[in-house]
């Protein structure tokens, strides 16, 4: 069952040809015109009734419209624009059509084709395509009272240019593809002139040919050739047209085709509607109008770059990247917690290990000093004791004091040593005296000031005649308080 219908609206008459589109192949199931003649003043709703009642009357069953208009139907200019991105290219073609556009550009439906690119050129050039936006509303209302649903609209000279690009990419009806070819196509008075270039639709315009039958007839034609091949020479300098295409529709025009021949010579091809199209045509499919072949043919394979002003070319939406920046937060926000959850958690850790390793590190250090602990209290005792020792020259001095004078005695030897517990020092020595009287007195007087004498036995002695009697010393300097302990007692 066919599901596209492609009609080329004009103002007499309606080209229609219906088919299924699919992957790689497409189904022609019928193509015939209609004439149309509804007033422009008549409602979108009565001329899509009209319409309805005649594709009917045809067994018209597609739902889905492709809409052609003529090259006249729009205006058509090339703008220049800085060397910018495709996908910078809607914005800036839409700020030059409002600065180049006397209508305002509010009122207008447009699309354009990027041209190609010169690598010496400091820009880029487009060709804008617009028509009036409230004309192209109607007709789409008009489709949609006929039962349609519009999905496209094309302009008839990109259309055509389609069907001749294919034909040349696949080397029939002699034509070359990639090179300059300039397009002829005639319906009747109307006449559409085309150029493709390195494989685009560089140019293209409309005229119409007056009903004369002198040398006239041609005369709007030949002004426009000149036309489209100075464009040619300013997009593309020094190259010319190295092939034309005539193609004729609904009867031949033996004048238009013998100037071109004139022209252009060999190098002009006639190219029959419908005999190189890449749609296989079904059984009572005779003629089939070229303009909407090549509509479908652009759905099917596109060969060139087309227009639609129905879906023009817009600026690539921006993605809303807000969720991923929201996400992309909350991510770092966890990732940022966490770490310095991590960080918490393993300063923390440190901490205890460190904690732990000082109080086993006390523990160690009270075990050592409880070890110590006798040692400790030993040495207390030994610093206590020699901060209260008199020293031994203070022992020595009071000891002396308590001596005798010489004349009665005399020491030989006297020996000092420290003393523990009671004692401050042992002091041991012997010497002479002239009595065994003086000898006792001196251990009496060292009794009578607190030293604890242990008496010798008193021995005569033959060494020293005036001091006869010999005798040791054996005193321990007591300290005061058990002195005085001793005294009390």
């Amino acid at each position: 069952m066919a599901d596209y219908l492609a009609i080329e609206w004009d103002k007499r008459s309606l080209a229609v040809v219906e088919a299924s589109i699919g992957r790689g192949e497409g189904d022609i199931a019928r193509a015939f015109r209609i004439p149309w003649e509804m007033p422009e003043d008549e409602t979108p709703q009565a001329r899509g009734e009209s319409l309805r009642k005649q594709l009917r009357e045809q067994g018209a069953t597609a739902s889905k419209a492709v809409l052609v208009l003529p090259r006249d139907a729009f205006a058509v200019r090339r703008l220049d624009l800085p060397n910018a991105p495709d996908d910078e290219l809607p914005d800036l073609v839409r700020f030059q059509a409002a600065t180049r556009s006397a209508t305002p550009l509010e009122t207008l439906a447009l699309d354009y084709i990027p041209l190609p690119r010169e690598e010496s050129a400091s820009g880029r050039h487009v060709l804008l395509f617009s028509i009036d936006a409230h004309r192209l509303k109607d007709l789409t209302a008009t489709l949609e009272a006929a039962g349609l649903h519009p999905t496209s609209c094309v302009v008839s000279t990109v259309a055509a240019a389609q069907c001749v690009a294919h034909a040349a990419s696949t080397g029939k009806a002699g034509l070359m593809p990639g090179v300059p070819t300039l397009i002829v196509y005639q319906h009747k008075a109307r006449v559409e002139i085309s150029i493709l270039d390195r494989g685009q639709l560089i140019f293209s315009h409309a005229t119409r040919l007056p009903e004369t039958t002198d040398a006239t007839h041609v005369n709007p034609l030949k002004a426009e050739l000149a036309r489209s091949i100075v464009a040619l020479g300013q997009l593309h300098p020094g190259v010319e047209v190295e092939q034309t295409v005539l193609i004729q529709e609904e009867g031949e025009d033996p004048s238009v085709e013998s100037m071109l021949q004139d022209r252009f010579g060999e190098r002009l091809h006639r190219l029959t509607p419908g005999e190189h199209t890449q749609l296989q045509s079904g059984r009572g499919v005779s003629t089939l109008p070229v303009i909407p072949l090549g509509a479908l043919e652009s759905l099917l394979e596109p060969t060139i770059v087309s227009v639609d002003l129905l879906n023009p070319r817009k600026a690539a939406a921006k993605p809303d990247r807000t969720r991923l920046r929201i996400g992309m937060g909350a991510a770092a926000a966890v990732l940022l917690l966490g770490t310095a959850y991590w960080m918490y958690r393993t300063e923390v850790a440190s901490r205890e290990d460190e904690i732990a390793y000082l109080e086993q590190r006390q523990d160690d250090l009270d075990a050592i000093l409880q070890r110590g602990q006798p040692q400790l209290e030993s040495a207390g005792e030994i610093d206590a004791w020699l901060a209260q020792a008199p020293s031994p020259l203070d022992v020595l001095t009071e000891f002396r004091d308590l001596l005798p004078e010489t004349d009665r005695l005399y020491l030989t030897n006297l020996q000092y040593a420290p003393a523990a517990r009671d004692a401050v020092a042992t002091i041991r020595g012997s010497g002479y005296a002239r009595s065994r009287r003086d000898a006792e007195d001196l251990y009496q007087a060292l009794a009578d000031n607190g030293y604890r004498v242990r008496p010798h036995e008193v021995e005569i002695s033959r060494r020293d005649p005036e001091y006869p009697v010999t005798f040791e010393l054996d005193v321990d300097a007591v300290r005061e308080e058990t002195a005085e302990e001793s005294e009390g007692a």
